[in-house]
């Protein structure tokens, strides 16, 4: 009996093996299973903490001229809370016809929670004039990235790649649509099935697609038909925004390459003469005093040339360079009575430059000549004209049109 109630002690041996298993092993406190778990989650959501669910593009309109836009959907993937925190946007409009990029920025602290959503405008800097036809206005790629609190470039989030549609609306009405724009996985595109639940997130991938469909095309513009196969240098002009008043020689020549000819014996101006092939001009670019800022731009062209005389403010615009922001008045009619004929001028003024348009009253075999004059100089253009063409060969084609002014 004595013998049966002692109490039992472990063997020496069976505690040795004991320790030895557990000292191999991670001591674990109960429900570190499940915490590890949550952690990897977390870490899965960190790269994809917003998601962009939905988005629509377009050319949204101010008084400095026609902008890209883009309006998104975001949702709240990363498990938590994200009210107050400052979410960075930024948006790169890239026009893939010149490389030229315009940015659209935002910051935004707002009421966030897990699996909300969100919705954010982003519009870029860059002002241009569009024409009536839709493949005239430029291919613009559209990236949109963002960061979500005090993060670097290792924590850069990037949303959408895309094409801007070719479309003009306000802001109200993008987001008019952007509210009735199905949600989308950005690995298969857009969905017409309903739209995805938060508690199965698709993490979204950049779609590739639209760059490699476009790589090699910069020649077609929208539905596949060739930039300016009408020839129209009108179209062309207000279709971008080209180098003009004020401008230095230099951006000239980055737009047309090296003048074809200049001449420097006109009274301290300096004149150049640039041409484009397609469609065919020929731009004359005169600065005064040696400073290489253009104060007169000739632009010839054939004719017909402007389809209506609204036509006249959005192309002036184009080549107005550093006055772009001031505002043209409304285009204004006079006649002038030449040995060469009858000279109609549709002209437009602005506090610091003016534009005329006219058409040269005779025909040759080739047709008509059209020319767009825009001067930021006190005085009458077309009396600049006649004056400096006795010095500069370059001007005497037009001038020869105004005989007699």
């Amino acid at each position: 009996m004595f013998a049966m109630s002692r109490k039992w002690k472990m063997p020496r041996w069976v505690t040795a093996l004991i320790c030895s298993v557990l000292a191999c092993c991670p001591a674990s406190a109960p429900g570190r299973a499940a915490e590890g778990d949550q952690d990897f989650n977390e870490a899965g959501h960190e790269a994809n903490r917003v998601a962009a669910v939905a988005y629509v593009t377009w050319w949204s309109n101010d008084a400095t001229g026609y902008h890209p836009a883009i309006a998104l959907t975001l949702r709240n993937y990363s498990g938590k809370d994200l009210s107050g925190q400052l979410i960075r946007f930024q948006a790169r409009f890239t026009d893939l016809g010149n490389g030229i990029v315009s940015l659209g920025k935002q910051d935004l602290r707002r009421a966030f929670d897990k699996n909300k959503e969100l919705s954010v405008v982003l519009i870029g800097r860059q002002p241009y004039d569009l024409g009536i036809d839709k493949y005239t206005w430029p291919a613009i790629e559209c990236k949109v990235m963002c960061r979500v609190g005090s993060v670097g470039d290792e924590g850069t989030q990037t949303l959408v790649v895309t094409r801007l549609e070719p479309v003009t609306m306000n802001n109200d009405e993008a987001l008019q649509q952007l509210n009735r724009t199905p949600e989308f996985s950005q690995i298969g595109g857009r969905a017409s099935s309903p739209a995805r639940t938060a508690s199965a997130p698709t993490r979204p991938a950049k779609p590739a697609s639209p760059l490699v469909a476009t790589a090699g095309k910069l020649g077609k513009g929208q539905e596949g038909k060739p930039k300016n196969e009408d020839g129209s240098a009108i179209a062309y002009i207000v279709a971008r925004v080209l180098p003009g008043l004020g401008d230095d020689f230099y951006e000239f020549e980055k737009c047309y390459g090296l003048p074809a000819a200049t001449n420097t014996g006109d009274q301290g101006w300096t004149w150049a003469l640039y041409t484009h092939r397609q469609p065919a001009m020929r731009i004359v670019a005169g600065s005064r005093g040696k400073t290489g800022k253009v104060d007169m731009i000739i632009v010839e062209m054939p004719d017909p040339a402007l389809e209506k005389e609204a036509d006249l403010l959005p192309a002036s615009r184009s080549l107005s360079g550093t006055m772009k922001m001031q505002k043209l008045s409304p285009p204004a009619h006079s006649v002038r009575y030449l040995p060469t004929g009858r000279l109609q001028l549709l002209t437009a003024r602005a506090p610091g430059y003016r534009a005329l348009y006219f058409t040269s009253p005779t025909r040759t075999q080739d047709g008509n000549t059209a020319f767009l004059v825009l001067s930021r100089l006190p005085g009458s253009a077309l009396d600049l004209i006649a004056e400096h063409a006795r010095h500069s060969d370059l001007i005497q084609p037009v001038a020869q049109v105004l005989g007699g002014i």
